[in-house]
């Protein structure tokens, strides 16, 4: 997979637009997000990738593509029940792509650095 990652072809800053805070998966969800609007570069890099990692076993073929931003996790029940309403998009670029490897570590989810590919 890292190798694939490297030889892929170098891309440019990937803009980004932020349109909407929510709750993930849906609105009982215990995750707020920052939803990401699905343009077709981030939708090309997301099948890229998804290629990638299909070919050794890591497939995701049965979840729906949405991209978002963790902003945070909760426990128990959210602590407020209104989300705020942007009042207009964020926008953004994404420099890198970053690999991470997610681990249970007394009963916490650690996420830990594997590697960056930079687009430019």
């Amino acid at each position: 997979m890292f190798d694939n990652l490297k030889n892929r072809p170098s891309h440019k800053s990937l803009p980004i637009e932020i349109d909407l805070v929510s709750y993930f998966p849906n609105e009982n969800g215990q995750v707020l997000v920052a939803n990401i609007v699905t343009t077709p570069r981030l939708q090309k890099l997301f099948d890229e990738v998804e290629k990638l990692v299909s070919r050794i076993g890591f497939g995701m073929t049965l979840r729906t593509f949405r991209p978002h931003i963790t902003l945070a996790r909760f426990k128990d029940k959210r602590p407020f029940s209104q989300i705020m309403e942007l009042e207009e998009p964020i926008n953004s670029v994404i420099g890198a792509l970053d690999v991470y490897e997610s681990s249970l570590e007394s009963g916490m989810t650690k996420h830990t650095l594997i590697k960056t590919y930079s687009f430019e």
